[in-house]
């Protein structure tokens, strides 16, 4: 460190470009990039200058100060940095002030994640076709990718993984092992974040080999030119996976949706970020509770199933419960896989004022001492924009501001400028943040009261995301609270006005030969004069309220696109045209079918409707609550708090704390164990094959008298071990390592399935397996007693464990000699 100080200090006056390519510490980094950004105010070259000279205390260095060339600032400035200038060297250096363990724990970038690492399934490291793939990030990651992947092919899998541990890789790993004819289906809550992680994907495709050189996101702002290249590629089956809002996978792009499903080319229906299905689509976008008919409506024509898989790094009991109503169907039990821990990053602190000019002041001084890069969150935009227009006039330009009314240009402007470091702080609304994937955010603070747990859990883990310890702040003054509340309780529609939008709906309705209505979403609520997107949108919600209660269920339908005429081009503005009425046209009607004879009757809305609101309302309330109760007595322990919020059916995240008022009050330190070793997954079945009926036994037992080496048994193997596993008869092979990648090498390489690979230490035995032991091994391994299918292979000169006088094989009555084996499955298969 002694050493990029010293260069650090020699590129910021000998303008040598040698000495700044010894550079490395990302703090000394950032000062050199705001000291050289003609766009940066004074306000912005002295925080990174506070920032530099903080690590470099840190990390014990003496001559801890800094002449910084050609930089004008005023003493108020360097007064609020807590800098002094000194007149005789040209210098600035920190004023005599301590800083905290916490913020030297963030000076020094202090690791503070530590994860248990299991070694990747040697076929996904083939698929992924790249060395730096090696481990899982933790047993909940590799239960995750595992469970999706030998699944049965209609599942409805829920997956809990905390940030950083790798959702995408299960999405990944979809994409890679389905058929290449088929589309997989990846929604994620915001355009800029489908445009990210598309070209995430193309990068990975093109290291597989796999890319077609096109886009791989759908969205509305897109230009026809590329439009028309996606549905070509979708239309020729090469396309593979494709990301997209829920507002364009329940609009544009659902007609295209209906063909994939009736020629069985949907792969799957990945929801990531899953929980604002519930956060936010009973309220301001109700598209995302439309991806559940919309997922039905497809599977009810597809000619295969697909996955439906949800994920989230905060399921909370309640939000579970909401997401299994919508998306399972009774007879079929969801799989739910919960690796989650509380993150071990950031440490928590929140302040009490009194008032709104203490808050602002208060604010201020954190925005000066918190290390960059920092978000700033709020609750409304117009605080948001409030407090991007204050830092302007505090000096600093280097700020982003970012809401829910940003449009989607300004958006992909700010993400782009943000991941490349030329912001040093973004002013935020909710609508930033979720699921973007910048690792070195140090402070995260929250200028307003959030309106539940959930979410100032979920934006305070924006922070520290590559592993080091992060800050995360709250400062608030009691009216905000009332505001918090206010928020807290979405806008459900009443069961009084749910009725008469419902009967509104009803009268203009008409019943197709199916038996559904055809029911009207322009349907005018009484007393408008004028259809909506508000008139509209209202309409919905009541229909999913109902769906929701179960007093019907909403059915989409194919759209037919108008016929091009002679001459007529897709892309051509008078298509254009044609197709956009006729889509809105389509989009107006929606298919309901009655599930309650009880539905226009207000009698049966209050037995029934009204229990299901309050529930929801319930739920809103109590994750509001939980959050005031920790704001109004900080001495409860965080840690503890969330671990109790994000307990479900008796499973609780691994505990981690990096450090809370709690915690602090009794002298706890921060408590950082290596984590990764939850892996619960419940509504899991292996898949059985035949074995049993053939042999006799769940388990059976195959032993063999060949000599020969490995790598050459394996070879010989290799057409009945493929076999077995593009049958599904086994999902999983227990063995050594060096075998299991000998194995990987030598089956044909026509094999797409994917496959466990256990190590024979490991404990799982979730799936279908075949056990093999190689002719240098010496004794039977005790398995235990396992519920899923077995077949064990091995060399039949090993003693029993029963008998030292008798070989293993002998000793049970289920074994059969390797040639009996093989022949009996070919007589089978063929």
């Amino acid at each position: 460190m002694e050493r990029q100080w010293f260069a650090l200090k020699q590129s910021l006056t000998a303008y040598n470009d040698e000495f700044e390519k010894e550079v490395s510490e990302p703090y000394f980094l950032r000062l050199l990039k705001v000291v050289h950004d003609p766009y940066a105010g004074p306000s912005d070259k002295v925080k990174a200058c506070q920032d530099a000279l903080c690590c470099a205390v840190a990390h014990g260095i003496g001559d801890a100060s800094l002449e910084l060339p050609s930089v004008r600032v005023k003493d108020v400035q360097l007064d609020q940095a807590s800098l002094r200038f000194n007149p005789l060297t040209g210098r600035i250096s920190l004023r005599e002030y301590m800083l905290s363990d916490d913020q030297l724990a963030v000076y020094r970038r202090e690791q503070r994640r530590f994860l248990f690492q299991p070694n990747i399934d040697v076929a996904l490291s083939k698929a992924l076709k790249s060395e730096s793939y090696v481990h899982y990030n933790g047993l909940g990651q590799q239960a995750a990718v595992r469970t999706t992947l030998t699944s049965p092919e209609d599942s409805t899998l829920f997956i809990n993984l905390p940030t950083g541990c790798g959702k995408t890789l299960v999405a990944q790993a979809l994409v890679l092992f389905s058929p290449s004819h088929k589309v997989n289906l990846i929604v994620v809550p915001t355009v800029g974040l489908a445009i990210e992680q598309a070209n995430r994907i193309k990068e990975l495709l093109a290291q597989t080999g796999a890319d077609h050189g096109g886009p791989y996101a759908w969205y509305g702002s897109q230009n026809p030119d590329e439009r028309q290249s996606l549905l070509e590629k979708i239309q020729a089956g090469t396309q593979r996976v494709l990301f997209c809002s829920p507002e364009a996978v329940t609009g544009s792009l659902s007609p295209y949706l209906f063909q994939l499903a009736e020629n069985g080319q949907i792969g799957s229906l990945v929801v990531d970020e899953a929980h604002l299905v519930d956060a936010w689509g009973a309220e301001f976008r109700p598209e995302f509770q439309m991806l559940a008919p919309l997922a039905q409506s497809l599977q009810r024509v597809s000619k295969a199933g697909f996955r439906k898989v949800l994920m989230s790094a905060t399921f909370n009991p309640d939000t579970l419960d909401t997401l299994k109503n919508l998306f399972c169907s009774a007879d079929k039990l969801a799989i739910e896989v919960n690796g989650s821990f509380l993150r071990p990053e950031p440490s928590y602190d929140i302040v009490k004022t009194e008032s709104r000019e203490e808050h602002r002041d208060k604010t201020l001084e954190a925005l000066w001492t918190m290390p960059r890069p920092l978000i700033l969150y709020t609750t409304k935009v117009e605080e948001a924009e409030s407090w991007h227009s204050l830092l302007k006039f505090e000096g600093f330009q280097r700020v982003g501001l970012f809401h829910g009314e940003t449009n989607t240009q300004q958006r992909e402007r700010l993400i782009e400028a943000w991941h490349k470091g030329d912001l040093d702080v973004m002013v935020a609304t909710s609508a930033f943040g979720v699921g973007m994937n910048k690792s070195d955010v140090r402070s995260v603070l929250h200028a307003a009261v959030p309106e539940n747990l959930d979410r100032f859990y979920q934006e305070s883990g924006r922070g520290g995301r590559d592993g080091n310890a992060s800050l995360a702040k709250m400062i608030y003054y009691p009216e905000q609270l009332e505001v918090a509340q206010n928020l807290a309780t979405s806008k459900l529609i009443t069961s009084e006005l749910g009725l008469v939008r419902w009967n509104g709906m009803r009268r203009n309705a008409h019943q197709s030969e199916d038996g559904y209505w055809k029911v009207s979403l322009a349907t005018l609520h009484k007393g408008l004069d004028r259809n909506s997107k508000r008139n509209r949108s209202w309409n919905w919600r009541t229909l999913l309220l109902m769906r929701r209660a179960g007093l019907i269920d909403i059915h989409l339908r194919a759209f037919s696109p108008p016929v091009l005429l002679d001459g007529e081009e897709w892309s051509s503005e008078s298509y254009q045209e044609r197709l956009e009425i006729s889509y809105r046209e389509y989009s107006e009607i929606i298919d309901v079918e009655i599930i309650e004879d009880g539905h226009k009757d207000e009698g049966f809305w209050l037995e029934v409707v009204n229990p299901r609101r309050d529930r929801e309302k319930d739920s809103q309330r109590k994750a509001y609550k939980a959050l005031e109760k920790w704001i109004k007595n900080p001495r409860i322990k965080l840690c503890e708090h969330l671990g109790d919020f994000y307990t479900h059916e008796g499973i609780a995240p691994e505990v981690a704390c990096g450090g809370c008022p709690g915690c602090r009050f009794d002298g706890l330190e921060p408590f950082s164990p290596t984590l990764g070793f939850a892996d619960e997954v419940t509504g899991w079945h292996a898949a059985y094959g035949t074995t049993e009926q053939r042999f006799g036994s769940s388990v059976t037992f195959v032993h063999y008298s060949q000599l020969s080496s490995p790598r050459v048994l394996l070879q010989e193997w290799r057409h009945w071990i493929s076999d077995l596993l593009n049958k599904g008869e086994i999902q999983a092979v227990r063995a050594h390592q060096d075998t299991l990648e000998q194995l990987q090498k030598c089956l044909p390489p026509g094999i797409r399935k994917f496959w466990c690979s256990i190590d024979e230490r490991e404990d799982d035995s979730r799936w279908a397996e075949l056990v093999l032991l190689m002719p240098h091994e010496t004794e039977i391994p005790d398995l235990g007693f396992v519920d899923s299918p077995r077949i064990v292979v091995a060399p039949d000169n090993i003693p029993s464990n029963k008998n030292p006088y008798r070989k293993w094989w002998e000793t049970n009555q289920y074994s059969i000699e390797l040639e009996h084996f093989v022949r009996q499955l070919s007589y089978v298969h063929n």
